[in-house]
């Protein structure tokens, strides 16, 4: 597509055709227009018309005669500059009064026990369901001791718990608040992703033990999402 920057401009395809004819032929009739181009007469000026309109042409009368005259490009180019400018500001105002927030992704990272605390705590204070994806031995063998008094808690507290573990995996049995799901065999995590809330976590279980906390709305529905998939299509452990 020849002079792309034209349509950018606001011109469409018949209108980018009529005014590169009128730069090449400079001042001109309709009737010169028509002998050079496959338009009927009244499609044309309805062209000349919308051309006019957007800036792009100016109509001259001599002698009772209407001539056609292509505005220079590189006017073009000093309107469309200072439009750019009057829109900056524009925009900026329009922005300020906009009711349409654009929120940031809120991101921490947390290392070591008093991470795991932390998490935890907010797990707690939240008072959502805690999903997890990929629970992995050595998150027993760090924090058991947490692990219990968590459950225990939520239990307490009376709040949810589903986890989809890492198939073969020893892991406390099925409570009340607290459910487990197989996931497919053959697949290992050295990570685990929770989700509750507006908030993701991926915990990476190695030493230093860190965790990403990812505070954002759009990221925590698609996680719940792909959980819920994941979730529907796994067997209950037996235990």
């Amino acid at each position: 597509m020849e002079y792309q920057s034209l349509n950018y401009l606001g011109l469409n395809e018949k209108e980018k055709e009529v005014y590169i004819l009128l730069l090449k032929l400079g001042t001109s009739r309709a009737s010169n227009l028509l002998q050079k181009i496959n338009i009927n007469r009244s499609v044309l000026y309805s062209i000349l018309n919308s051309l006019e309109n957007k800036g792009f042409i100016t109509k001259i009368i001599k002698q009772n005669l209407t001539y056609f005259n292509p505005i220079n490009p590189n006017l073009l180019l000093k309107k469309y500059k200072e439009n750019e400018k009057i829109l900056e500001k524009e925009i900026k105002k329009l922005t300020e009064i906009s009711s349409i927030k654009i929120e940031k992704p809120k991101i921490q990272i947390l290392s070591g026990h008093n991470g795991i605390l932390t998490l935890m705590q907010d797990i707690i204070d939240s008072k959502e369901e805690n999903l997890v994806i990929g629970e992995e031995k050595h998150y027993h063998q760090i924090v058991e001791i947490y692990s219990k008094q968590f459950l225990t808690t939520i239990e307490e507290l009376d709040l949810k718990e589903r986890v989809l573990v890492t198939h073969g995996l020893k892991t406390s049995p099925n409570t009340k608040n607290s459910e487990k799901r197989y996931l497919p065999k053959g697949y290992e995590f050295s990570s685990s992703v929770g989700i509750y809330g507006n908030k993701v976590v991926i915990a990476f279980w190695k030493d230093p033990l860190t965790f990403l906390w990812i505070e954002d709305k759009d990221l925590a529905e698609s996680y719940k999402n792909i959980f819920e998939i994941l979730w529907k299509i796994r067997k209950k452990r037996i235990n």
